[in-house]
């Protein structure tokens, strides 16, 4: 019986329950054991297979079984004598997915210590700091003063990379985005203001958390002046200073300048350093090659999966987008303008009548799938006509006679194109190698494009508020409290109410507006308007 083990460790969480983070650098390794392995045979196995010396190292093995269980608390099942190892073997006989799962300890770590990361210099979820202590977390948010004691920071010693990266540059919010994704783990913004900068850990459990305060004092643009015009004796401008501040505390924080070299900046150096004039678009064109050859270089180092949706390995990206935030911020371009009651009012009443309109489309809809897969797979019906299909075995087809040639696989859902392991509707492919064997095409999409799970999405009800505001009881330390506008400065001019067009829409808009030709109001005829018209009135 072959058996899929990998070394790593548990992790609890109160929403998604237990899961295994499994070490990547070690990797899994398939054992082979019958029914008369022990539990020293299986240890034996385990330790010659990862490498591991048992005289300095402790072994866990567990194993979840995820279909004996049906809630989030039940922990593993560790592994401890023959006849768990028997157990096991008969759980993996009729659940064969079922992965061992190698834990280990150091023999002379404190077993009443909790353990913050593994032994096997695996990423942790608090890659920079951790704070025992959580009792008084949020007495330290609502007051500020949130510190943390050298004593009680626990840090693996394969968190130093982590720390050289991100050292000085903590108040930076967009470095630390780009560190966060970097080393896979994710934090949540708790306070932030021209002053303090706190984050924690997403998740509940976790008591990670790290604090940036702002370093009072500091060189200002007269200060600056100042000193060039007594020391060096050279007079500089406001603005100048200015950029020289900005880039020595960039400089400090560890992040590169924002900016990067404008054109002029360019011009000077090829006039300066090597004799040669440019114009100021061969400059530009010169400043976009070098930013868009370190974006590039980044994302490569970032991991495709990371930010490609067909290489992405789940299905989180194919659900969630961005698309409903740009929707509702366009629908509420003009009643944003309001204030907050009133604005919640429009907001409901909108909501209300989406949802009403969404469940009617819903229940009007007789076919098993939604109106837009619907036609969707109609145009893939037509595309596949042409289709040669020849069956490998029972569930799985070769597709000829389109560009390329496709393996399909009914029962894992799959396509060589891609499609259909993406987006979990059936490609032409699919729809052909269904049709092939009689398999309805609603049975090979997933469930979440069915009718059904449309209906259910829009089943409850957004009802108004019956009581009028008059009828309001608020209480008396309510009512009498004073909120004072947040501290923020507002920008000069006038205020954007739409989003910046990219290149692509206002190609796409251009375009639309030239295949539309004017017409003269008096006299109906394309090519001048009412004002240049020559015909007599």
């Amino acid at each position: 019986m072959h058996i899929y083990s990998s070394c790593g460790f548990w992790k609890s969480s109160v929403r998604k329950g237990w899961s295994f983070l499994a070490d990547e650098a070690k990797g899994g390794r398939l054992l082979n054991l019958d029914g008369s392995s022990t539990f020293e045979k299986l240890k034996l196995m385990v330790s010659e297979d990862f490498g591991i010396d048992l005289t300095l190292i402790n072994l866990e093995l567990s194993y979840l079984p995820s279909e004996l269980i049906n809630t989030l608390e039940p922990p593993p099942v560790i592994i401890s004598n023959d006849r768990q190892v028997k157990k096991f073997l008969t759980y993996v006989k009729t659940k064969p997915s079922t992965s061992l799962c190698v834990c280990l300890q150091s023999k002379d770590e404190n077993p009443n210590r909790e353990a913050r990361v593994n032994f096997n210099n695996q990423a942790s979820d608090a890659p920079i700091r951790e704070e025992d202590d959580t009792s008084n977390e949020n007495s330290d948010v609502n007051s500020g003063e949130t510190y943390f004691d050298e004593q009680d920071i626990e840090r693996d010693e394969s968190d130093d990379e982590k720390m050289s990266d991100i050292k000085g540059s903590k108040g930076d919010n967009a470095t630390f985005e780009i560190c966060a994704m970097k080393y896979n783990f994710d934090y949540k913004l708790v306070k932030s203001d021209t002053k303090i900068w706190y984050i924690r850990c997403t998740d509940e459990d976790c008591s990670w958390r790290v604090r940036a305060e702002e370093l009072k004092g500091g060189a200002k643009c007269n200060d600056i002046i100042e000193l060039m015009r007594g020391e060096h004796g050279i007079e500089v401008s406001k603005s100048l200073a200015w950029d020289a501040r900005e880039y020595a505390i960039n400089t400090m924080r560890g992040i590169p300048e924002t900016g990067g070299a404008k054109c002029n900046d360019i011009i000077e150096l090829m006039r300066g350093e090597h004799g040669i004039e440019v114009s100021k678009s061969l400059a530009w064109d010169a400043r976009e090659y070098a930013i868009n050859t370190m974006t590039g270089k980044y994302l490569i180092e970032a991991d495709v999966r990371k930010w490609a949706r067909c290489q992405f390995p789940g299905f989180r990206y194919d659900i969630r987008s961005n698309n409903p935030a740009e929707s509702m911020n366009f629908a509420l371009r003009s009643s944003r303008e309001f204030t907050v009651i009133p604005l919640l009012d429009i907001i409901r009443e909108m909501i209300t009548r989406w949802v009403f309109e969404c469940r009617t489309l819903s229940s009007k809809n007789s076919k098993p799938l939604t109106t837009y897969v619907e036609k969707k797979i109609d145009r893939r019906i037509q595309k596949g006509n042409t289709l040669i299909v020849y069956p490998i075995n029972d569930y799985r087809f070769l597709v000829c006679g389109d560009k390329i040639e496709c393996t399909v696989d009914l029962v894992r859902r799959t396509c060589s194109c891609g499609k259909f392991d993406l987006l979990k509707i059936p490609c032409r492919h699919a729809v052909k190698a269904g049709f092939s064997v009689g398999r309805p095409v609603h049975s090979l999409t997933d469930e979440k494009y069915t009718n059904s799970s449309w209906i259910s999405v829009y089943e409850e009800r957004i009802n108004p508020i019956s009581v009028p505001e008059v009828a309001w009881i608020v209480p008396e330390h309510v009512e009498n409290a004073k909120f004072l506008s947040p501290e923020s400065r507002r920008a000069a001019g006038r205020r954007k109410k739409r989003r910046y067009e990219t290149v692509k829409v206002k190609i796409r808009s251009q375009g639309s507006k030239g295949s539309t030709r004017r017409k003269c109001s008096r006299c109906e005829i394309e090519g001048h308007n009412r004002s240049t018209c020559n015909r007599a009135i």
